[in-house]
């Protein structure tokens, strides 16, 4: 589909919408805030479903959570582009942690930029709202409501070389740069959550 269809293709591929467009966007599917800053016309990009968790993958996601909400100390969804880690709520509204999830955002993003290709711009670490654009029914904003205490979008960089951008379309030669320096940002989340798990959900209840 991606590859010979539409290159930017975002929703997924359900065809049981009763009418004549494709798709759910998935990270307009989850139950916080939903439909509040998402489409309710079928054939957008940013079309939210006919309700929370409608659509099977965004419940697989839900179930886990269900299971391991005890376990789960950081979650990270992954996107591109923009070279920005981003937290809850997309409302604008912050979470009661909202400086402690700020703070390990910034080491995150200090990880990766201290790898990162010397022409992409530095990480930015904000709330969605204020940083991007008002947004509802994210997996991030979800994982941050049921408890989980650090919960981040984190929005791949587009490898600009300082004369123009690739954007969405990365150039292949960087996509084992892009993996290398992500890495070295999810490794420092892990073990801020390996060192703090306990005090950080005690901090939440």
């Amino acid at each position: 589909m991606t590859k010979v269809r539409s290159r930017l293709w975002r929703k997924n591929r359900n065809t049981n919408l009763g009418v004549g467009c494709m798709g759910v966007d998935l990270n307009r599917n989850f139950d916080i805030n939903w439909s509040t800053a998402s489409s309710s016309i079928p054939c957008l990009d940013n079309y939210h479903g006919r309700g929370p968790f409608s659509e099977p993958e965004a419940s697989a996601i839900k179930s886990i959570f269900d299971q391991y909400i005890d376990r789960i100390g950081l979650f990270l969804d992954i996107h591109s582009f923009g070279s920005m880690i981003l937290y809850a709520y997309g409302n604008g509204v912050l979470p009661p942690n909202a400086l402690m999830i700020h703070l390990l955002g910034v080491r995150m993003a200090e990880s990766i930029d201290a790898v990162k290709m010397s022409w992409n711009p530095n990480y930015i670490v904000g709330n969605s709202a204020m940083v991007l654009y008002d947004d509802s029914g994210t997996a991030s904003d979800y994982a941050q409501s049921i408890g989980v205490p650090y919960s981040y979008a984190y929005e791949l960089p587009g490898y600009r070389f300082g004369i123009g951008g690739f954007g969405f379309f990365v150039d292949p030669a960087f996509i084992e740069q892009a993996g290398f320096e992500t890495w070295e940002g999810i490794k420092t989340g892990a073990r801020f959550i390996r060192d703090n798990f306990t005090k950080s959900k005690q901090s939440l209840s």
